[in-house]
């Protein structure tokens, strides 16, 4: 009799960690990176993982002409969090949990804005384009986008960024992305 057991290769999920106003790299709470997007551009490049932010307010550093082979795309107004594809982005830390399960966003929210500090709104406050696998928004408050301003530029990767349309969060040709416990106010 010849006994066989499946054998199931369990693989460590990489996290990184934010909390405004940090310095670190990200490795952990006590050496948290003070950039969303950095986190989410570093789990990118291996293949995905988990961002956990710590409460406050952040706001996007990047532009869409940073990610995208646009015909235009300058100044402030452009500048967004741009979601990767297999990263999951969660928000409502405390900033120090050990597992995801004991965050408590309800007393720690975690705030993405749009409304940045030299008075300018930008475009659009959250962008996810194309294949974004395993991708996830999960636990912010998303606010002061304001895409009420008409602007329309093409990538010269097929896809269209429109004024008017995702001051929140602006989806474009992504089947998949997941977005659970967020709040979305004062986006036009």
């Amino acid at each position: 009799c010849i006994l066989l057991f499946p054998c199931m290769l369990l693989q460590a999920i990489e996290v990184r960690y934010v909390k405004s106003g940090a310095t670190g790299n990200g490795g952990d709470w006590e050496n948290a990176s003070g950039s969303i997007q950095d986190m989410i551009d570093e789990l990118e490049g291996v293949g995905g993982g988990e961002v956990w932010v710590g409460h406050g307010t952040y706001y996007p550093e990047k532009q869409l002409k940073d990610y995208y082979n646009l015909i235009s795309s300058e100044g402030d107004k452009y500048r967004s969090f741009f979601l990767k594809k297999n990263v999951r982005v969660f928000g409502g830390f405390k900033g120090d949990e050990i597992k995801r399960t004991d965050r408590h966003g309800k007393d720690h929210q975690t705030v993405l804005s749009g409304e940045l500090d030299n008075g300018t709104n930008v475009f659009h406050v959250i962008v996810c384009t194309g294949d974004v696998g395993t991708a996830r928004l999960d636990g912010f408050v998303i606010r002061g986008g304001k895409a009420a301003d008409k602007y329309n530029t093409k990538s010269h990767d097929d896809f269209m960024f429109y004024g008017g349309h995702g001051g929140g969060i602006y989806v474009y040709k992504t089947p998949k992305l997941v977005l659970s416990h967020l709040i979305l106010c004062h986006n036009e």
